[in-house]
């Protein structure tokens, strides 16, 4: 099996091993990516508690030292003057809450360095260590595996499978036929139309160049049955196994109507087919 697909901003012939190797290739950036930007965060946060749980055992003096300032400036540079805090720290000092101060609220504090330089860990090891990048994206595969998969839908046989008709992969829907007087066909299921209430906006069928129009939009009936076109009657036939509906104009052109494959009929409709008689166009 081979595909065309664009890989390394470059259109590339792949195989099915190359297209799972490149999968893999995405996730193992993905996942890398993915771990710096939290890894970086993580030692933000970690900077953070440190000055806190700093500021928590000096917490009177620093109190003190906050009272004793003019104004919020003064308190920040007085803190990383007297306490060697940085400028994010001091700030998250001035900017924590007085119930922090509680025995309670200290304890989080200290639990959740603890919990953050555990991950750092975690995440210093999955980008220093291939292994465990793998391992990672293993675990994540299985995961979307677990939640997403179902039973396969198709049958594997060996050997061969006999005649096959590409046409009984089609479905049998009702679709609305549009034809354009310079010879453009469309096909359009019936569910796609809908009833058109006083001050509603119908549905566009066809989009046109200029001086063209629409020629003809017929129903497409069920197969057992008749249908009627502007220039003459339609009946129904068998050519080469298969039902189509086919027609002759008033001036004898003739076609078969498929309406799987409609865009073949428009040479025969507008005369474009001088032999006459029947033909599978479909």
């Amino acid at each position: 099996m081979n595909i065309l697909a664009i890989h390394n901003v470059r259109p590339s012939v792949m195989g099915l091993l190359d297209m799972r190797q490149a999968f893999l290739d995405f996730r193992e950036e993905v996942v890398t990516r993915r771990s710096i930007f939290e890894l970086r965060k993580a030692r933000d946060r970690v900077h953070i508690l440190e000055g806190l749980l700093k500021a928590l055992q000096h917490i009177d003096e620093i109190v003190a030292l906050i009272k004793a300032s003019a104004n919020v400036n003064e308190a920040r540079t007085s803190l990383m003057e007297r306490f060697a805090f940085t400028e994010v720290q001091a700030q998250a000092i001035l900017d924590m809450r007085l119930q922090r101060l509680t025995g309670l609220e200290r304890e989080k504090i200290a639990d959740e360095h603890k919990t953050l330089m555990k991950e750092i860990h975690r995440l210093e090891l999955i980008l220093s260590d291939r292994k465990e990048l793998l391992k990672v994206i293993r675990s994540e595969l299985l995961q979307i595996s677990e939640a997403y998969s179902d039973e396969r839908r198709t049958v594997i046989l060996k050997g061969t499978i006999g005649d096959f008709n590409v046409e009984d992969l089609i479905p049998d829907e009702k679709m609305v036929v549009t034809i354009t007087k310079k010879g453009y066909m469309k096909r359009t299921e019936i569910d796609k139309y809908r009833t058109q209430k006083r001050g509603g906006v119908g549905v566009k069928g066809a989009a046109m160049g200029e001086e063209d129009f629409i020629f003809s939009r017929r129903k497409q009936m069920d197969a057992a049955q008749q249908a009627m076109f502007d220039k003459g009657l339609a009946t129904r036939k068998e050519v080469m196994g298969e039902d189509f509906v086919a027609f002759r104009d008033s001036a004898g052109r003739v076609g078969l109507l498929d309406s799987h494959c409609p865009h073949r009929l428009a040479d025969l409709y507008f005369g474009r087919n001088e032999e006459g008689g029947w033909e599978d166009y479909c």
